[in-house]
Protein backbone atom coordinates (compact mmCIF):
# COMPACT_ATOMS: atom_id res chain seq x y z
CA UNK A 1 0.00 0.00 0.00
CA UNK A 2 1.59 3.26 -1.63
CA UNK A 3 -0.91 6.02 0.81
CA UNK A 4 -3.70 4.04 0.86
CA UNK A 5 -3.65 2.76 -2.83
CA UNK A 6 -2.46 -0.84 -3.68
CA UNK A 7 0.68 -1.03 -5.37
CA UNK A 8 1.56 -2.62 -9.02
CA UNK A 9 -2.42 -3.24 -10.09
CA UNK A 10 -3.38 -0.90 -12.76
CA UNK A 11 -7.19 -2.04 -12.14
CA UNK A 12 -6.94 -0.97 -8.34
CA UNK A 13 -6.83 2.40 -7.89
CA UNK A 14 -7.97 2.37 -4.26
CA UNK A 15 -9.40 0.47 -1.38
CA UNK A 16 -12.92 0.86 -3.26
CA UNK A 17 -11.79 -1.51 -5.94
CA UNK A 18 -11.54 -4.27 -3.41
CA UNK A 19 -13.92 -6.32 -3.98
CA UNK A 20 -13.42 -9.60 -2.13
CA UNK A 21 -10.46 -11.04 -0.35
CA UNK A 22 -9.00 -14.70 -0.23
CA UNK A 23 -7.12 -16.54 2.37
CA UNK A 24 -5.39 -19.28 2.21
CA UNK A 25 -5.83 -21.30 5.30
CA UNK A 26 -3.56 -24.34 6.20
CA UNK A 27 -5.75 -26.46 8.30
CA UNK A 28 -9.62 -27.25 7.72
CA UNK A 29 -9.90 -30.45 9.26
CA UNK A 30 -12.99 -32.76 8.64
CA UNK A 31 -15.14 -29.91 8.94
CA UNK A 32 -14.44 -28.03 4.91
CA UNK A 33 -14.40 -29.88 2.06
CA UNK A 34 -14.12 -26.75 -0.17
CA UNK A 35 -13.33 -23.08 0.13
CA UNK A 36 -15.86 -21.71 2.39
CA UNK A 37 -17.56 -17.54 2.62
CA UNK A 38 -16.25 -16.39 5.80
CA UNK A 39 -18.43 -16.01 8.27
CA UNK A 40 -18.50 -16.43 12.58
CA UNK A 41 -19.15 -20.36 12.27
CA UNK A 42 -15.98 -20.73 9.51
CA UNK A 43 -13.84 -18.58 11.81
CA UNK A 44 -14.89 -20.78 15.01
CA UNK A 45 -13.90 -23.50 12.63
CA UNK A 46 -10.63 -22.45 11.52
CA UNK A 47 -10.14 -21.99 15.34
CA UNK A 48 -10.70 -24.98 16.51
CA UNK A 49 -8.35 -26.51 14.02
CA UNK A 50 -5.26 -24.85 15.78
CA UNK A 51 -4.39 -27.59 17.67
CA UNK A 52 -3.99 -29.16 14.25
CA UNK A 53 -2.02 -26.83 12.73
CA UNK A 54 -0.47 -24.41 15.63
CA UNK A 55 1.83 -22.56 13.63
CA UNK A 56 -0.16 -21.70 10.47
CA UNK A 57 -3.73 -21.35 11.65
CA UNK A 58 -3.50 -18.71 14.13
CA UNK A 59 -1.72 -16.47 11.50
CA UNK A 60 -4.54 -17.05 9.04
CA UNK A 61 -6.99 -15.38 12.08
CA UNK A 62 -4.88 -12.80 12.05
CA UNK A 63 -4.92 -12.05 8.18
CA UNK A 64 -8.76 -12.84 8.36
CA UNK A 65 -9.44 -9.72 11.32
CA UNK A 66 -6.98 -7.46 10.07
CA UNK A 67 -8.79 -7.61 6.55
CA UNK A 68 -12.41 -7.03 8.20
CA UNK A 69 -10.41 -4.31 9.91
CA UNK A 70 -9.18 -2.39 7.13
CA UNK A 71 -12.33 -3.02 4.64
CA UNK A 72 -15.19 -3.59 7.34
CA UNK A 73 -17.58 -6.60 7.78
CA UNK A 74 -19.40 -6.12 4.11
CA UNK A 75 -16.31 -7.13 2.01
CA UNK A 76 -16.74 -10.71 1.27
CA UNK A 77 -14.04 -13.12 2.44
CA UNK A 78 -13.59 -16.58 1.05
CA UNK A 79 -10.87 -19.56 3.85
CA UNK A 80 -9.52 -21.42 0.92
CA UNK A 81 -8.42 -24.55 3.16
CA UNK A 82 -5.37 -26.44 1.99
CA UNK A 83 -6.58 -29.53 3.45
CA UNK A 84 -9.82 -29.49 1.41
CA UNK A 85 -8.49 -30.70 -1.65
CA UNK A 86 -7.49 -34.29 0.06
CA UNK A 87 -10.85 -34.67 1.23
CA UNK A 88 -11.23 -37.79 -1.68
CA UNK A 89 -8.50 -40.18 -0.03
CA UNK A 90 -10.29 -43.06 0.92
CA UNK A 91 -10.20 -44.07 4.60
CA UNK A 92 -8.09 -46.90 4.72
CA UNK A 93 -5.23 -44.26 3.20
CA UNK A 94 -5.87 -41.51 5.80
CA UNK A 95 -6.35 -43.72 9.28
CA UNK A 96 -3.55 -44.40 10.94
CA UNK A 97 -2.93 -47.66 12.85
CA UNK A 98 -3.54 -46.49 16.04
CA UNK A 99 -6.70 -47.46 18.29
CA UNK A 100 -9.94 -46.15 16.13
CA UNK A 101 -11.62 -44.87 19.03
CA UNK A 102 -8.46 -42.45 19.06
CA UNK A 103 -9.76 -41.16 15.75
CA UNK A 104 -13.51 -41.01 16.54
CA UNK A 105 -12.50 -38.71 19.67
CA UNK A 106 -9.66 -36.43 18.06
CA UNK A 107 -9.95 -36.83 14.70
CA UNK A 108 -6.57 -38.65 14.40
CA UNK A 109 -5.71 -38.82 11.24
CA UNK A 110 -3.90 -37.50 7.60
CA UNK A 111 -5.21 -34.58 5.90
CA UNK A 112 -2.78 -33.70 3.61
CA UNK A 113 -1.57 -30.12 2.87
CA UNK A 114 -0.42 -27.74 0.08
CA UNK A 115 -4.13 -28.83 -1.76
CA UNK A 116 -3.96 -25.49 -3.30
CA UNK A 117 -0.86 -26.02 -5.18
CA UNK A 118 -1.10 -29.51 -5.52
CA UNK A 119 -4.94 -28.99 -7.38
CA UNK A 120 -3.55 -26.23 -9.44
CA UNK A 121 -0.23 -28.09 -10.88
CA UNK A 122 -3.33 -31.08 -11.94
CA UNK A 123 -5.18 -28.69 -13.40
CA UNK A 124 -2.57 -26.73 -15.16
CA UNK A 125 -0.94 -30.55 -16.67
CA UNK A 126 -4.92 -31.31 -17.45
CA UNK A 127 -4.86 -28.00 -19.71
CA UNK A 128 -1.46 -28.73 -21.02
CA UNK A 129 -2.27 -32.03 -22.29
CA UNK A 130 -5.89 -31.35 -23.10
CA UNK A 131 -7.67 -34.06 -20.52
CA UNK A 132 -10.80 -33.90 -18.93
CA UNK A 133 -10.68 -34.45 -15.37
CA UNK A 134 -11.45 -37.76 -15.41
CA UNK A 135 -8.20 -38.97 -17.42
CA UNK A 136 -5.95 -37.09 -14.82
CA UNK A 137 -3.63 -39.60 -13.45
CA UNK A 138 -0.49 -37.78 -11.98
CA UNK A 139 2.33 -38.12 -9.30
CA UNK A 140 2.69 -34.50 -8.22
CA UNK A 141 5.51 -33.29 -5.99
CA UNK A 142 5.64 -29.88 -4.24
CA UNK A 143 8.84 -28.86 -3.60
CA UNK A 144 9.63 -25.69 -1.56
CA UNK A 145 10.30 -24.63 1.90
CA UNK A 146 8.05 -27.23 2.59
CA UNK A 147 7.48 -30.00 0.34
CA UNK A 148 5.16 -32.71 -0.46
CA UNK A 149 3.82 -35.72 -2.43
CA UNK A 150 0.10 -37.00 -3.84
CA UNK A 151 -1.03 -39.35 -6.07
CA UNK A 152 -4.12 -37.87 -7.99
CA UNK A 153 -6.98 -40.33 -10.04
CA UNK A 154 -9.23 -39.46 -12.56
CA UNK A 155 -8.65 -35.64 -11.16
CA UNK A 156 -8.69 -36.63 -7.50
CA UNK A 157 -6.42 -37.02 -4.35
CA UNK A 158 -6.02 -40.63 -3.27
CA UNK A 159 -2.94 -40.63 -1.40
CA UNK A 160 -0.38 -38.09 0.17
CA UNK A 161 2.63 -37.61 1.92
CA UNK A 162 1.90 -35.43 4.77
CA UNK A 163 -0.04 -36.59 7.64
CA UNK A 164 -2.32 -34.93 10.25
CA UNK A 165 0.21 -31.78 10.22
CA UNK A 166 2.22 -30.70 7.26
CA UNK A 167 5.23 -31.90 9.98
CA UNK A 168 4.68 -35.70 8.69
CA UNK A 169 6.12 -36.48 4.70
CA UNK A 170 9.47 -35.41 2.77
CA UNK A 171 12.23 -33.60 4.43
CA UNK A 172 11.72 -29.78 3.99
CA UNK A 173 13.26 -26.80 5.00
CA UNK A 174 12.90 -26.78 8.59
CA UNK A 175 10.66 -29.65 9.58
CA UNK A 176 11.77 -33.29 9.91
CA UNK A 177 9.31 -35.27 7.83
CA UNK A 178 8.98 -38.98 8.74
CA UNK A 179 10.23 -39.62 11.84
CA UNK A 180 10.66 -42.59 14.54
CA UNK A 181 7.53 -41.92 17.23
CA UNK A 182 9.63 -43.33 19.99
CA UNK A 183 12.50 -40.41 19.02
CA UNK A 184 10.22 -37.63 20.18
CA UNK A 185 10.23 -39.05 23.89
CA UNK A 186 13.86 -39.74 23.63
CA UNK A 187 14.40 -36.28 22.96
CA UNK A 188 12.11 -34.99 25.49
CA UNK A 189 14.03 -37.12 28.10
CA UNK A 190 17.96 -36.36 26.97
CA UNK A 191 17.05 -33.03 26.82
CA UNK A 192 14.80 -31.65 29.05
CA UNK A 193 11.83 -30.58 26.79
CA UNK A 194 8.40 -30.16 27.37
CA UNK A 195 6.47 -32.05 24.45
CA UNK A 196 5.43 -28.67 23.11
CA UNK A 197 9.06 -27.46 22.73
CA UNK A 198 10.23 -31.12 20.84
CA UNK A 199 7.28 -29.97 18.60
CA UNK A 200 8.54 -27.08 17.55
CA UNK A 201 11.99 -28.15 17.16
CA UNK A 202 10.71 -30.60 14.84
CA UNK A 203 8.71 -28.00 12.90
CA UNK A 204 11.50 -25.12 13.02
CA UNK A 205 14.94 -26.43 13.80
CA UNK A 206 15.05 -29.79 11.99
CA UNK A 207 15.34 -30.78 7.67
CA UNK A 208 17.58 -28.66 5.72
CA UNK A 209 18.55 -26.04 8.46
CA UNK A 210 19.51 -28.12 10.77
CA UNK A 211 21.36 -31.18 8.80
CA UNK A 212 23.64 -28.42 6.74
CA UNK A 213 23.86 -25.84 9.47
CA UNK A 214 23.77 -23.16 6.90
CA UNK A 215 20.23 -22.71 5.64
CA UNK A 216 17.19 -24.33 4.82
CA UNK A 217 17.21 -22.75 1.07
CA UNK A 218 18.05 -25.39 -1.08
CA UNK A 219 19.07 -22.52 -3.44
CA UNK A 220 22.31 -21.96 -1.50
CA UNK A 221 23.15 -25.41 -0.98
CA UNK A 222 23.60 -26.01 -4.25
CA UNK A 223 26.11 -22.82 -4.57
CA UNK A 224 27.40 -24.13 -1.74
CA UNK A 225 27.89 -27.72 -3.46
CA UNK A 226 28.95 -26.45 -6.31
CA UNK A 227 31.46 -23.55 -5.67
CA UNK A 228 32.69 -25.04 -2.29
CA UNK A 229 32.05 -28.87 -2.34
CA UNK A 230 30.54 -28.16 0.76
CA UNK A 231 30.15 -31.79 2.63
CA UNK A 232 26.90 -30.83 5.22
CA UNK A 233 25.18 -29.19 2.31
CA UNK A 234 26.10 -32.30 0.17
CA UNK A 235 24.56 -34.47 2.81
CA UNK A 236 21.56 -32.51 3.06
CA UNK A 237 20.80 -33.22 -0.54
CA UNK A 238 21.34 -36.45 -0.42
CA UNK A 239 19.04 -37.17 2.71
CA UNK A 240 16.29 -34.79 0.93
CA UNK A 241 16.40 -36.44 -2.66
CA UNK A 242 16.04 -40.12 -2.32
CA UNK A 243 13.33 -39.93 0.29
CA UNK A 244 11.39 -37.55 -2.18
CA UNK A 245 12.18 -41.10 -4.46
CA UNK A 246 10.51 -43.64 -2.43
CA UNK A 247 7.23 -41.15 -1.86
CA UNK A 248 6.86 -40.58 -5.29
CA UNK A 249 7.95 -44.20 -6.38
CA UNK A 250 4.73 -45.79 -4.36
CA UNK A 251 3.10 -44.30 -6.50
CA UNK A 252 3.79 -46.88 -9.19
CA UNK A 253 2.26 -49.44 -7.06
CA UNK A 254 -0.96 -48.62 -9.07
CA UNK A 255 0.68 -48.33 -12.83
CA UNK A 256 -2.89 -49.38 -13.99
CA UNK A 257 -3.63 -45.43 -13.94
CA UNK A 258 -0.15 -43.64 -12.68
CA UNK A 259 0.79 -42.65 -16.19
CA UNK A 260 2.26 -39.11 -15.67
CA UNK A 261 4.81 -37.79 -13.07
CA UNK A 262 4.51 -33.92 -12.52
CA UNK A 263 6.88 -31.99 -10.80
CA UNK A 264 5.92 -28.97 -8.83
CA UNK A 265 8.24 -26.44 -6.98
CA UNK A 266 6.78 -22.84 -5.57
CA UNK A 267 9.43 -21.98 -3.41
CA UNK A 268 12.52 -22.56 -5.35
CA UNK A 269 14.23 -21.30 -8.42
CA UNK A 270 14.10 -22.52 -11.54
CA UNK A 271 17.09 -24.47 -11.93
CA UNK A 272 16.67 -25.84 -8.50
CA UNK A 273 14.18 -28.08 -9.41
CA UNK A 274 15.87 -29.58 -12.63
CA UNK A 275 18.85 -30.01 -10.52
CA UNK A 276 16.20 -31.85 -7.95
CA UNK A 277 14.62 -34.19 -10.81
CA UNK A 278 18.53 -34.74 -12.14
CA UNK A 279 18.81 -37.16 -8.68
CA UNK A 280 15.54 -38.76 -9.68
CA UNK A 281 16.79 -40.41 -12.60
CA UNK A 282 19.12 -42.14 -11.42
CA UNK A 283 16.06 -44.50 -10.84
CA UNK A 284 16.14 -44.63 -14.30
CA UNK A 285 12.32 -44.49 -13.70
CA UNK A 286 11.15 -41.09 -15.36
CA UNK A 287 12.23 -39.07 -18.19
CA UNK A 288 11.74 -35.38 -17.97
CA UNK A 289 11.83 -32.14 -20.18
CA UNK A 290 12.26 -28.79 -19.20
CA UNK A 291 9.14 -26.55 -19.07
CA UNK A 292 8.82 -23.10 -17.63
CA UNK A 293 5.66 -21.01 -18.31
CA UNK A 294 4.20 -21.53 -21.52
CA UNK A 295 7.32 -23.03 -22.80
CA UNK A 296 5.72 -25.94 -21.13
CA UNK A 297 3.81 -26.66 -24.29
CA UNK A 298 6.96 -27.50 -25.99
CA UNK A 299 7.14 -30.68 -23.51
CA UNK A 300 3.83 -31.21 -24.17
CA UNK A 301 4.95 -31.89 -27.84
CA UNK A 302 7.90 -33.78 -27.20
CA UNK A 303 6.27 -36.07 -24.49
CA UNK A 304 3.69 -37.84 -27.20
CA UNK A 305 6.94 -39.66 -28.50
CA UNK A 306 7.12 -43.49 -27.27
CA UNK A 307 9.12 -44.15 -24.30
CA UNK A 308 8.60 -47.09 -21.22
CA UNK A 309 9.75 -44.09 -18.52
CA UNK A 310 7.33 -42.04 -16.92
CA UNK A 311 7.77 -38.57 -17.78
CA UNK A 312 8.36 -35.51 -14.97
CA UNK A 313 7.34 -32.19 -15.82
CA UNK A 314 8.51 -29.66 -13.66
CA UNK A 315 6.66 -26.43 -13.36
CA UNK A 316 8.46 -23.28 -11.97
CA UNK A 317 7.25 -21.24 -9.35
CA UNK A 318 5.84 -18.79 -11.69
CA UNK A 319 2.77 -21.06 -12.63
CA UNK A 320 2.05 -22.65 -9.19
CA UNK A 321 1.67 -20.02 -6.75
CA UNK A 322 -0.83 -20.95 -4.48
CA UNK A 323 -2.34 -17.40 -4.79
CA UNK A 324 -3.31 -18.15 -8.34
CA UNK A 325 -5.49 -21.43 -7.16
CA UNK A 326 -6.77 -18.80 -3.84
CA UNK A 327 -7.61 -16.05 -6.31
CA UNK A 328 -9.89 -18.52 -8.54
CA UNK A 329 -11.65 -20.52 -5.59
CA UNK A 330 -12.57 -16.51 -4.64
CA UNK A 331 -13.38 -15.49 -7.37
CA UNK A 332 -15.84 -18.39 -7.76
CA UNK A 333 -17.62 -18.22 -4.37
CA UNK A 334 -18.04 -14.40 -4.79
CA UNK A 335 -20.02 -15.29 -7.68
CA UNK A 336 -21.82 -18.04 -6.13
CA UNK A 337 -22.46 -15.78 -3.81
CA UNK A 338 -23.77 -13.18 -5.75
CA UNK A 339 -26.48 -15.05 -7.84
CA UNK A 340 -27.78 -16.72 -4.43
CA UNK A 341 -28.27 -13.07 -3.12
CA UNK A 342 -29.98 -11.94 -6.53
CA UNK A 343 -32.57 -14.69 -6.66
CA UNK A 344 -33.75 -14.72 -2.69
Amino acid sequence: MDGGRPVGITEVQGLADIHAAGHRVVHGGELFSESALINAEVLKGIEDCIDLASLHNPNNLKGILAVRQIFGQKLPQVAVFDTAFHHSIPEHAYLYAVPYHLYRRHRIRRYGFHGTSQRYVAYRYRLLRQLNREQTHVITLHLGNGCSAAAIRGGFPVDTSMGMTPLEGLVMGTWSGDLDPAIVNLIATKEGLSAHEVDALLNTQCGLLRISGLTNDMRVLIEELEEHDHRRARLAIEVLLPRAEVHWGLGLFWPAWVVRMRLCSPGASAKTPLRSVVAFAKARMVRFEAGRGETSKRWDQRGKSAATALPCMPMSSPLTKHSLDCGRSTLDLKRRDTQFASTH
